[in-house]
């Protein structure tokens, strides 16, 4: 099978390329013609192969062959077809013909005649359309017999050409057909292709050329000099006359198009002829929104996604297709009405996997977990789609298109919602369409760019007609009846040209195109509703009409099969009334969308309001689909129940549909299905058990206040054992959850004793032991968990769940990290052998932190990168992004702070992908902490202030609290007291609130005491900093008591309060946490120094001495304040020892430094209050005065 979806069956044909019948085994087994062009091929073969495609697809008539897909071979597990890895190939619509080069029965007049008649309708359409097709031969014609009479195919449109491209044509087609005034490279029209015409009936006639040389060369020479002579023969004089004209040397003497070959014949140009002379789809102007579109491709800009809105009819996916026609990594993908749920994320991954520019660049292991997805053995379908998403995303480059966005089913929708990050942090660039008519379902995505398409003005249109049609097409009133009539969106004048044709407005004869229009017709075009729907539908069939109403009853297209069920015919004569639908202005073309589409909305709506008694008809589909198609869209199934009235059982078909979107964990779109089943009319007990299915998804969800809600609506009406059973134990979980521990807990352990089933008994003691540690009874907890443990009949889950508990209870009872890895080790094993991904990564990150705790840092940067590996890998960006966090402060904490700051980015940027405003503000403030300790004030400033302004707009006090904080600290070492004083008031703001932690009301009183240092005032701070140090020892916050220790012994040092800054700098907790930071380790050693500078009797060693151990430290790590008065005391120690040389190298270093420092701070005021604040100002003049004294 190639690509996993088509199966080859023989072989059909060879030529430049070679062309296979296959079955579409995503399109219900569809026979295509599969066309493969080998790999030892140039590259303008190649070009050429894929122009040909091109081409294919914008036309669209009957007689010429229709194209569906585009790809390369990158896969074949049909060994006995000899096709290639990284051949290219498109797939046409497949007929059962044979070539007209072995149509015997062509030879008879009438026959002949009929094939003739239809070529020229062929060529008509294509002249009309400014192409030439430049290769005209029996060899690339089929004959297809349809009740005993020829039906043609033109196929091979390799040569054919747009007259308005710029490229310069050499000689083109196949020699024996070859008109003269290509040869002799004169000036050519469509007009060649009539000439090709007439050397292939001659042939037909006489059985040869009417040269007698097979030499190339010769063969030019006839066809440019040679006068052929025409034999007498058993056919007609119109034919033979025909024949002659044909065959002019000088094109002026030929037809002057196809349809005077018809009329030559003394046949009738029929308005089934000229139906199909429709326009072609060319893309034209929309110049600025295409270099808008080409232009966010180029850009550098990460994250953002495109969103194209227009009206149905405005040209989004016509633009789209000539972006994929320029870019060669660009994937599209079109809503397939036929396919939802599963099928539908498998059709969009397989278009994303069989890309050329993407399967060559994935990993092994990520190709294992695509096709084992794409095979259908997923075993969780959501978490798999999601993972090997995000790894083609990490893995490859490409630009992904997904058309018509906002008709996608609710469940894709809902699992696109989590993947569209994941291609905003690969840097994936996004772009997707939108009908704004019809809903919005891009509220969520951030960094969206919206780009509208607006109506043509007239010089557009003028363009597009000018464009598209052959110079005698009467453009001048088209245009202004488009204009007068018309909604001027490109989309739709091919759809209001078809009624110019439908009504005989235009009418296409030898002679030109007539254009002709009366009151009547002007009326109707006016009336654009219902008046010209009903032209349309008054040309139907019985059969046609009755196959438009079914088509109209659907929200997704149908399948062939049931379409042929419910009108009971076979499929083939299926596919000819389609194609009169197509003719008849009802469908789009199939080629195009692949499964019946209809041109507008408001027509499918039209025909919905012609069927007559909807329920009976919505009950005939339901039942047919019943006895029939029973694995058929489940929502669809149920939708048709639903419109019948027949709700009971219309609930029965989606009650499955329900039970497999639990499955596969999609509780959101579990959600709207049951919300749905609310509006039906139903028996109270079948309601109540939807409205219980609601409350448990809100529960998995987090959302316990809705579950609970319900769950109070419910408990107040009267209800059998089971169900009050179920309420119960739901009500208990959610209140334990949302925090009513006690409460919760009580109403579980009320409930085991009218459990019966064992597995739910197991589930709720689980609940419970969880409860009991949440209340810190931590015995009970282990005890509880033990006994589940060694329960066999106990589900893997719940023990996991068990032996994480015990890991905590161990950790919280008796800070036993030995013991608490251990039974994380056992509840990863569990989690690993269940495959639940997500609950490992947890594990991983926990059993981490404990490594840290013991001093084991490698230890714990192993199990960390392994839980940010599995959330990568599974598309959890939420838990990477606070693993990124986690990390950050780990490196920021070890004074590697280039890593921190990497990892801070990162987890901002997934945040803001995320819409997660909590998270990015607080992964702004950790990175202008960074930002902030290495000197880089304009930076740390910036990404502060918009941290504050993040997170003003969420209920997250205690995270603005501490930007807030982090802002007043900025301001402070800056030396902005205005500033400060004006962050102080907006850290009021938030003291007003309620509820408000005891962190949000110390920050406030610390940007307090920050206020008084800056004013002189030391007193109250060190009381302050005294009681804030002891504080987090007692909470052993090592990290933060090191912080405030050292900024206390620089306010006693102020003070020359001798005994407590000894005491501080000398505290066995101090010394032991100093040892293990290198920043903190020479902060003590400077204040050691700047002790012995003061006390020198009460210090082993000398200041200089402490001093160098300092710049020792700093020298390996990132410029912060330390390092200036680190220098500068050097510069002062050397001076008074007398090493001049020392202390001007010193204080050059600090100068450079300081000015250094001062001049990467664009706010020219905040620059002023840097240099000027007393100790940097006093650092100012002592460097002078230090430079005085060595000259």
């Amino acid at each position: 099978m190639i690509n996993q979806r088509y199966k080859i069956l023989k072989v059909l044909g060879e030529g430049r390329s070679k062309v296979y019948l296959a079955r579409d085994e995503d399109n219900s087994g569809q026979l295509v013609a599969l066309k493969v062009l080998g790999n030892n091929i140039s590259g303008q073969e190649l070009i050429s192969f894929r122009e040909e495609y091109n081409t294919l697809r914008k036309l669209d008539h009957p007689n010429i062959i229709k194209v569906f897909d585009y790809g390369t071979v990158l896969k074949n597990t049909q060994s006995d077809f000899d096709v290639a890895p990284g051949c290219k190939y498109f797939t046409e619509e497949f007929v059962e013909a044979i070539g007209l080069n072995v149509y015997e029965s062509a030879a008879a007049e009438e026959i002949l005649r009929r094939i003739v008649k239809q070529l020229a309708s062929i060529l008509y359409y294509l002249h009309l359309n400014n192409f030439i097709y430049y290769d005209l031969k029996p060899e690339n014609i089929l004959i297809h017999i349809v009740d005993d009479k020829p039906i043609v195919k033109l196929i091979d449109l390799g040569l054919a050409r747009y007259l308005h491209s710029a490229a310069e044509y050499t000689i083109r087609g196949t020699a024996e057909y070859i008109a003269p005034e290509l040869l002799n490279n004169q000036p050519h029209d469509h007009r060649v292709d009539l000439y090709s015409l007439g050397i292939m009936i001659y042939y037909i006639i006489y059985k040869n050329f009417p040269f007698d040389t097979t030499d190339q060369l010769s063969i030019y020479k006839a066809h440019s000099e040679k006068e052929f002579e025409f034999p007498e023969n058993q056919y007609s004089p119109s034919l033979n006359q025909t024949l002659k004209k044909l065959l002019s040397k000088d094109p002026a003497k030929r037809f002057a198009n196809a349809l005077q070959v018809i009329e030559s014949l003394d046949m009738i140009v029929s308005d089934d002829l000229t139906r199909h002379f429709l326009s072609a789809k060319h893309f034209v102007d929309r110049v600025d929104s295409l270099e808008k579109i080409k232009d966010y491709i180029s850009s550098s800009t990460r994250g953002s996604v495109l969103l194209i809105k227009g009206f149905e009819g405005s040209g989004k996916t016509t633009l789209l297709q000539e972006i994929e026609n320029i870019y060669d990594n660009v994937i599209l993908i079109h809503r397939r009405q036929s396919l939802s749920g599963v099928q539908l994320l498998q059709s969009i991954l397989k278009k994303i996997y069989f890309s050329d520019y993407i399967f060559s660049k994935l990993s092994d292991s990520t190709r294992g977990l695509a096709e084992n997805f794409l095979s259908g053995s997923s075993s969780n379908v959501i978490t798999d789609f999601k993972s090997v998403i995000t790894r083609i995303a990490t893995e490859s480059r490409f630009n992904l298109f997904i058309d018509d966005f906002n008709l996608f089913d609710t469940f894709s929708l809902e699992i696109f919602k989590e993947i569209i990050p994941v291609f905003q942090l690969n840097d994936i660039k996004l772009i997707l369409s939108e009908n704004p008519e019809l809903g919005n379902q891009t509220d969520y995505i951030q960094k969206l760019i919206e780009l509208n398409l607006n109506p043509f003005t007239s010089e557009q249109l003028e363009e597009y007609i000018t464009k598209t049609f052959i110079s005698s097409f009467p453009k001048e009133p088209v245009k202004d009846l488009i204009i007068a009539d018309a909604d001027l969106l490109p989309g739709n004048f091919v759809s209001f040209i078809k009624d110019l044709n439908l009504l005989r407005i235009l009418k296409f004869t030898g002679s030109g195109i007539e254009f002709d229009i009366d009151e009547k017709k002007s009326a109707l075009l006016k009336n654009t509703g219902n008046e010209i729907f009903r032209e349309r539908t008054s040309l139907l069939s019985d059969e046609e009409l009755l196959l438009a109403k079914y088509l109209a009853s659907f929200t997704n297209s149908p399948s062939g099969k049931l379409l042929s069920r419910l009108l009971n015919i076979e499929e083939e004569k299926l596919s000819y009334i389609l194609e009169q639908l197509e003719i008849k202005n009802i469908i789009q073309p199939i080629h195009i969308t692949n499964e019946p589409v209809f041109t507008s909305a408001s027509l499918k709506k039209y025909i919905y309001n012609l069927i007559g008694a909807k329920n009976k008809f919505h009950a005939f589909i339901a039942n047919t689909i019943r006895h029939s198609f029973f694995d058929y869209d489940r929502k669809e199934f149920a939708r048709h129940y639903e419109m019948a009235g027949l709700f009971k059982e219309s609930y029965q078909v989606l009650k499955r549909e329900i039970a497999e979107a639990e499955s596969m964990f999609a509780y959101g779109y579990k959600k709207s299905l049951c919300e749905h089943v609310l509006k039906f009319s139903l028996d109270d007990s079948t309601l109540k058990h939807i409205k219980l299915e609601i409350a448990k998804t809100n529960q998995l969800i987090g959302d316990y206040n809705s579950a609970l809600t319900i769950v109070e609506a419910i408990k107040s009406e009267e209800n059998d054992s089971l169900t009050q059973l179920e309420i119960d134990i739901l009500n208990g979980t959610c209140l334990v959850s949302a925090g009513e521990t006690e409460n919760g807990l009580e109403i579980l352990k009320s409930s085991l004793d009218h459990i019966k089933d064992k597995s739910q008994k197991y589930k709720v003691k689980t609940e419970i032991a969880s409860a009991m540690l949440s209340l810190n009874r931590f015995e009970e907890t282990q005890n509880l968990c033990k006994e589940l443990i060694g329960n066999e009949s106990v589900k893997l889950e719940d023990k996991a769940k068990c032996y994480n508990l015990l890991a905590l209870s161990s950790f919280y009872s008796t800070n036993n990290i030995a013991e608490s890895l251990e039974f994380f080790s056992e509840a990863h094993r569990l989690y690993k052998q269940i495959n639940q991904p997500a609950r490992v990564a947890a594990i991983e990150n926990n059993m981490g932190n404990l490594f840290l705790m013991k001093g084991d840092s490698a230890a714990a940067e192993k199990h960390w990168n392994s839980a940010l590996e599995i959330n990568k890998s599974v598309g959890n960006l939420e838990q990477e992004a606070l693993q990124l966090m986690n990390f950050g402060v780990y490196y920021f904490d070890k004074s590697e702070n280039e890593k921190a700051e990497t990892l801070y980015k990162r987890a901002q940027e997934i945040f803001a992908s995320l819409g997660n405003r909590s998270g990015e503000g607080m992964a702004l403030t950790n990175l202008g902490e960074v930002y902030t300790a290495e000197c880089e004030y304009q930076q740390a400033l910036n990404v502060l202030l918009e941290a504050v302004e993040v997170l003003s707009g969420q209920q997250n006090t205690s995270e603005l609290s501490e930007a807030v904080l982090m802002l007043g600290k900025l301001y402070f070492i800056i030396g902005d007291e205005e500033s400060l004083k004006e962050i102080i008031k907006k850290s009021e703001s938030i003291q007003n609130q309620e509820n408000l932690s005891i962190k949000v009301k110390e920050n406030h009183d610390y940007l307090k005491q920050l206020l008084l240092i800056s004013s002189g005032e030391f007193e109250e701070p060190i009381k302050f900093f005294e009681k804030l140090s002891e504080k987090y020892l007692l909470d052993q916050d090592y990290r933060n008591f090191s912080k405030v220790n050292t900024f206390l012994v620089e306010l006693l040092l102020k003070t020359n309060q001798k005994e407590k800054i000894l005491s501080f700098l000398n505290k066995e907790e101090f010394v032991k946490s100093c040892e293990s930071d290198i920043l903190m380790e020479a902060e003590r050693n400077f204040l050691l120094g700047k002790a012995a500078v003061n006390f020198p009797q009460d210090n082993s060693k000398s200041f200089i001495d402490y001093f160098e151990i300092a710049y020792g430290a700093i020298e390996k790590l990132s410029i912060t304040e330390l390092t200036w008065k680190v220098l500068l005391a050097l510069s002062d120690a050397y001076y008074l020892r007398g090493n001049f040389k020392k202390c001007v190298e010193f204080i050059n270093y600090t100068k450079a430094l300081l000015m250094f420092i001062a001049e990467n701070i664009e706010d020219e005021n905040l620059k002023k209050c840097y240099i000027k604040k007393p100790e940097r100002f006093e650092a100012f003049e002592k460097l002078k005065y230090l430079e005085e004294k060595t000259r």
